[in-house]
C-alpha cells in the first residue's frame, strides 16, 4: 500500500467517523497524522499498533505538561518527531519509561524546561540502556546544602574524616547509599 493509499483510507475512516466530508482543515490534519506515523514507523523500522501509539504520544505529551487533548497539529508533528527518534534507540519503549526519564530530566536539569524536544535530545543521559545504568544516570546532582548535612549525620566522626569525604572524595565518589541519606536530611 502506498503513502496516498493509506493517506486516502485514514481521511475516509475520519469522515465515516464524523458522519460528512471533511473540511480542509481536518483533511490536512489527517494527511499529516498518517505522514507523521509513517515517519515514525521508518525510523524504528517497526509498526506500532494504534492504542500502544496512542499510549506512548499521551506518554510524551503529559510528561511534558500538555494536554493530549488540545495538542495542536504543530505540537503533534513534534511530538511524533520525538518518539520516532527515542524509538529508534529504545524499540521497547512504555509510557513508564517515558515518565521515569521524564522525572529524572527534572531532578537533573532543575532550572531548564521540559520540552519535547529537549526530553529527546538527553534521552539516552536519562535512563538505562542495555548495557546498565549510563554513567549520566549514576552520577546525580549534588545537593546544595550537602556540606554541612553530611557532620550532623556523623557526630561521631572525626573532622578530618568529614573533611577527607567533603574535600578529597566529593559527592560523586560517596556511596549511593550515603548520597541517598544525605539527599532525605538535606530535604528536612
Amino acid at each position: 500500500m502506498t503513502f496516498a493509499d493509506t493517506a486516502f483510507s485514514a481521511c475516509a475512516a475520519k469522515a465515516k467517523e464524523l458522519g460528512r466530508r471533511l473540511n480542509e482543515a481536518e483533511w490536512k490534519e489527517t494527511v499529516q497524522s498518517v505522514y507523521d506515523q509513517t515517519l515514525a514507523e521508518a525510523a524504528t523500522g517497526t509498526k506500532l499498533d494504534k492504542r500502544t501509539q496512542t499510549e506512548l504520544f499521551n506518554a510524551i505529551a503529559m510528561a511534558c505538561g500538555t494536554n493530549p487533548l488540545e495538542c495542536t497539529s504543530a505540537m503533534k508533528r513534534t511530538i511524533a518527531v520525538a518518539l520516532a527518534d527515542i524509538r529508534s534507540v529504545s524499540p521497547g519503549l512504555t509510557p513508564d519509561e517515558i515518565a521515569k526519564r521524564a522525572r529524572t530530566y527534572k531532578t537533573k536539569h532543575r532550572d531548564w524546561p521540559l520540552t519535547v524536544m529537549s526530553l529527546a535530545k538527553y534521552w539516552g543521559d536519562l535512563g538505562t540502556n542495555d548495557m546498565g545504568r549510563t554513567y549520566a544516570a549514576q552520577v546525580g546532582l549534588e545537593p546544595p546544602n550537602w556540606k554541612e548535612t553530611l557532620p550532623r549525620l556523623m557526630p561521631d566522626a572525626e573532622p578530618a574524616t568529614i573533611s577527607y569525604m567533603i574535600n578529597q572524595l566529593g559527592w560523586n565518589r560517596i556511596s549511593a547509599s550515603m548520597q541517598e541519606t544525605i539527599r532525605k536530611n538535606c530535604a528536612l
